[in-house]
């Protein structure tokens, strides 16, 4: 009885580990709201009201297996989506952490800015134009870059996160831009 039990607990445990051998959680926290009214103003033409949220991920990452490295990196992607369905990288980055077994460790995403501009003029009123966070993908690889556990906010970006992205030498954030034209995940494909 007892060598049974101790085969089944040693399968569930090897299997356990084996699939996710990190657990990833990400929590998104706003850093700062601004609220910026009639600076764009033409008189008898229009007036803008620009709305600013700018926010980051704090991603807990948590060792459970004995074999996992203590050092890691996480690598993220933050989607934002703009007025017209399009979806854009907002801020992504590789971050160094440590975690013991049954210790978590926190990062901090890079921050973003997401966008609301609100025009109001006799040939556009009451206009709106919006970009909303969309979501993460996440992961974390050992010291030979493979791929030790993943985590996205949605199965949409699953299908469609490009990973490519982080390799690109370009700054691991926007200044807030509202959707760029022309830039965008998947060649501007709407997520299904």
């Amino acid at each position: 009885m007892k060598s049974v039990l101790f085969i089944v607990l040693a399968f569930v445990t090897s299997s356990t580990f084996a699939g996710s051998p990190y657990v990833i959680s990400a929590r998104k926290t706003t850093v700062e709201k601004t609220k910026e009214s009639g600076k764009l103003r033409v008189p008898g033409k229009f007036e803008v009201e620009l709305d600013r949220d700018t926010y980051q991920y704090t991603f807990a990452v948590r060792n459970v297996a004995p074999a996992n490295p203590v050092q890691a990196r996480l690598q993220y992607i933050v989607y934002l989506e703009g007025d017209k369905g399009r979806i854009v990288p907002a801020t992504h980055g590789t971050l160094n952490f440590e975690a013991a077994l049954g210790k978590t460790a926190e990062v901090s995403s890079g921050p973003f800015t997401v966008k609301e501009l609100d025009v109001d003029g006799p040939r556009a009123r009451g206009k709106t134009v919006r970009s909303t966070v969309k979501g993460y993908a996440s992961r974390v690889i050992d010291s030979s870059g493979k791929t030790m556990a993943t985590r996205y906010s949605s199965s949409d970006i699953e299908r469609n996160v490009d990973w490519k992205i982080l390799e690109a030498k370009k700054p691991s954030h926007t200044k807030g831009a509202l959707v760029t034209p022309g830039k965008g995940l998947r060649s501007q494909k709407k997520l299904k």
